[in-house]
């Protein structure tokens, strides 16, 4: 019954010491078997203490997570994908496979880089055109026709601002420059007709002056005219004396001549920048009474 005391006792001081912070005084064993015994229940009882307090750590403490390097994997999240499977977002710089061009200032277009090349169409403010080629070396760009869509044209990069992929774009030889029209002089005109009338203005002793006034008429035989010289002849030996000038398709001229009853002619020539046709002359018939 003693030993058992004992036990009893060791017990329920290790349960009171896990719960109570209180002190408690027993009677020590009087006899070595009795120690012993107590010993070896106190060391069983330390061990089965540290045991439970292990396991209430483990319990009690929160988890906190450590942060990842570079090289470790995040665990996904249920609405994620695993991070193995992800692959980075890559670039993107739009490109355009046309090239266009707009103006600051209204262009000519032509068939070749240079005045010297004709006038086929024009890119205005506002409008788009698209560029087919370049000539790098006259600063030329060749761009459809923005009046007419089929063709293609020479724009002058002057006033150009193009957009999209230039480098694409092929170097473009320059046409053979245009060969010149050679202008000649008009064709003569022809069928020349016309006719005065009188009025008598008096004069000196032995001669009279006399207005003459009338319309000729005449045939266009030429296409490349810019006008008509009009001239008044007086048949003695003075030079002709210009009238007057009209412009290019005119086919009559209203005429009024002062002269000393002398016959007179009109004479008609057609003109342009290469020179003047021949004459064409018409006598004017006319009756003044002296």
């Amino acid at each position: 019954m003693r030993k058992t005391s004992i036990i009893l006792a060791i017990f329920g001081i290790l349960t009171l010491a896990c719960t109570l912070p209180m002190q408690i005084t027993f009677n020590p064993p009087t006899n070595q078997a009795e120690v012993d015994l107590a010993l070896t229940i106190t060391a069983q009882a330390l061990i089965l203490s540290e045991a439970s307090n292990e396991r209430a750590q483990e319990t009690n403490t929160p988890l906190v997570p450590t942060a990842q390097d570079s090289t470790s994997q995040s665990t996904p999240t249920p609405n994620s994908a695993p991070a193995a499977q992800q692959s980075p977002t890559p670039s993107f710089t739009p490109t355009s496979s046309t090239t266009m061009v707009s103006v600051s200032v209204a262009t000519n277009c032509r068939t070749g880089p240079g005045q010297t090349y004709d006038i086929v169409g024009s890119l205005l403010v506002g409008e788009i055109a698209e560029v087919v080629g370049k000539n790098s070396g006259s600063n030329y760009w060749i761009i459809t026709n923005p009046d007419q869509p089929t063709s293609t044209c020479w724009l002058w990069g002057k006033y150009a601002i193009v957009s999209g992929n230039q480098n694409s774009l092929a170097e473009v030889s320059i046409p053979p420059s245009p060969t010149p029209t050679r202008l000649s002089a008009p064709n003569t005109v022809s069928n020349l007709q016309g006719s005065g009338s009188c009025d008598d203005l008096g004069g000196g002793p032995g001669y009279h002056l006399h207005t003459v006034s009338g319309t000729i008429n005449w045939k266009d035989n030429a296409n490349n005219e810019q006008g008509f010289n009009i001239y008044a002849d007086y048949l003695h030996g003075d030079p002709p004396k210009l009238l007057g000038s009209v412009s290019a398709n005119t086919t009559s001229y209203g005429f009024s001549v002062i002269t000393i009853d002398d016959a007179f002619a009109i004479l008609v020539t057609s003109y342009n920048a290469a020179g003047s046709s021949k004459n064409a002359s018409v006598n004017i018939p006319y009756n003044c009474h002296p």
